[in-house]
C-alpha cells in the first residue's frame, strides 16, 4: 500500500520518500512538509518519535484494528 500511495502522490506532483524500515530518522528530508503513516497506533507512535521533535504534520492511516490515533482508514 505504501508503494501505491507514493506512486499516486508522485503522479500528482509531490516529491515522496518511502521508508519501510523500523528506524528511518535519517531518511526524513529536513524540508519534509508532512509524514503519512500507514499502520496502527503503535506505528503512528513510533513514527512520531522518529520525527525527533520536528513540527512536521503527521497523517495516520489506520491499517490496524483500533486506530484511535489515525485520522482515516484505508
Amino acid at each position: 500500500m505504501a508503494k501505491a500511495a507514493a506512486e499516486f502522490l508522485r503522479e500528482n506532483g509531490c516529491i515522496c520518500t518511502v521508508c519501510l524500515e523500523e528506524i528511518f530518522k535519517d531518511k526524513i528530508p529536513p524540508d519534509a512538509e508532512c509524514m503519512i503513516v500507514l499502520g496502527g497506533d503503535g506505528t503512528i507512535i513510533r513514527a512520531a518519535g522518529e520525527l525527533g521533535g520536528r513540527k512536521t504534520p503527521l497523517l495516520g492511516v489506520n491499517l490496524g484494528t483500533l486506530g484511535y490515533l489515525a485520522e482515516t482508514d484505508r
